[in-house]
């Protein structure tokens, strides 16, 4: 049984979820998908050189489309994304690359300069958009954090790492920062490392909704200036999915200062309904 994290506003939040889903069966249909091969200038197999020169290349609707980003290249930000459905996909060596080269991860930051996060995913259409993040490193310096989602997204991190990026006087985390009914799902081989920020250092999740799914998702030595270093959860819900005991042992030091409650985040607005040293805890308003 999965182990849960939740606030006051959450039936409040999963009506506003299905309604939008019932207004997608509406819609008239997208254009077909398409996918955008990103990379050197130099190689001839490229149709975009950086992300956002892929994005203005897509078509419009709500059509899932797919960035292939190679490795033959730095990429320093890649900048606001609004109203996409997207697969961003690293770990491709070449743009010619007909798979991405095993354990290989393409490379977004640093930026020491960036006035913004690396990544910034906004949905407003009233539909929970997905995006997918898949063998990508978003690294710091970057002052203002790696990705922050907000408004209708569904962001799932998969088998990548977050790490050194934000700072201890931003408002959320500086690893991933979701808000306003965004939903992130933590999967696959991922890692959120040495990251910084105000609530929360790794993750934060204002009024949205967090599914840590399996444990292979690394969450460590992450630092926060107010609280929950780990993960901070305000007017959030957080479902873990298949963590085990040894996973959850790990997480007992990671939020700096310790959060009271429990391990691995700290819930305001909500007080702790079961508490066990093997699942950890859950809370309810």
């Amino acid at each position: 049984m999965p182990l849960k994290l939740l606030s006051r506003s959450h039936g409040l939040r999963r009506a506003v979820v299905r309604l939008a889903w019932s207004a997608l069966l509406i819609l008239p249909a997208s254009v077909a998908a398409v996918t955008i091969r990103v990379g050197a200038i130099g190689d001839p197999a490229c149709t975009a050189f950086s992300i956002q020169g892929a994005i203005a290349q897509l078509p419009p609707g709500l059509s899932e489309h797919r960035l292939l980003l190679s490795s033959n290249q730095a990429y320093s930000t890649a900048g606001v994304i609004t109203d996409r459905s997207l697969r961003i996909e690293g770990g491709y060596a070449n743009c010619s690359a007909e798979e991405p080269t095993p354990g290989a991860r393409t490379q977004i930051g640093p930026d020491a300069a960036a006035s913004a996060p690396l990544l910034t995913l906004r949905g407003t259409t009233g539909i929970q958009l997905p995006s997918t993040l898949r063998g990508l490193v978003f690294i710091g310096p970057a002052p203002q954090g790696a990705i922050r989602a907000s408004g209708n997204m569904r962001v799932y991190v998969e088998d990548t790492l977050v790490m050194n990026a934000g700072d201890l006087f931003l408002d959320n985390a500086g690893g991933i920062a979701i808000e306003d009914q965004a939903i992130l799902h933590l999967r696959g081989n991922s890692q959120i490392v040495g990251n910084t920020g105000g609530e929360g250092g790794g993750v934060s999740c204002v009024n949205g909704e967090i599914q840590w799914e399996g444990g292979d998702v690394l969450i460590g030595s992450n630092r926060a200036r107010l609280f929950g270093g780990g993960i901070a959860l305000v007017d959030c819900e957080m479902d873990w999915l298949g963590v085990s005991m040894a996973m959850s042992v790990a997480l007992r030091p990671i939020s700096q200062p310790a959060a009271v409650a429990f391990p691995c985040a700290r819930v305001r607005s909500c007080r702790v309904s079961r508490w066990s040293p093997r699942s950890g805890a859950w809370c309810r308003s």
